[in-house]
């Protein structure tokens, strides 16, 4: 569980590191009259370009939640109680 959040924090983090590098880059080269002038054309770009970053992301962090989910199902106890019960594994007795 604690692996799953990790992959949400980090998901997390780059969401804000691209959203901070938008706005740097939209005070560079927008004039601010401009934006004044176009506000919610400003507001759709700023949308449109989190949706692509969130697409960037989740295609980048996906096998890493795929695997996540994955040790959590084989760890829980369930898994363990359908190994004993098939007879996984060979238990020595020393």
């Amino acid at each position: 569980m604690r692996i799953i959040l990790q992959i949400l924090l980090f998901a997390v983090i780059f969401l804000l590191l691209f959203f901070v590098a938008r706005c740097a880059m939209a005070n560079a080269f927008i004039p601010l009259e401009l934006a004044q002038d176009h506000f919610s054309d400003f507001i759709l770009m700023f949308a449109l370009g989190s949706v692509a970053d969130l697409r960037v992301i989740s295609i980048g962090f996906l096998p890493l939640l795929v695997c996540a989910l994955f040790a959590v199902i084989f760890s829980s106890s369930y898994a363990q109680r359908l190994i004993n019960y098939a007879g996984g594994g060979a238990k020595l007795k020393i």
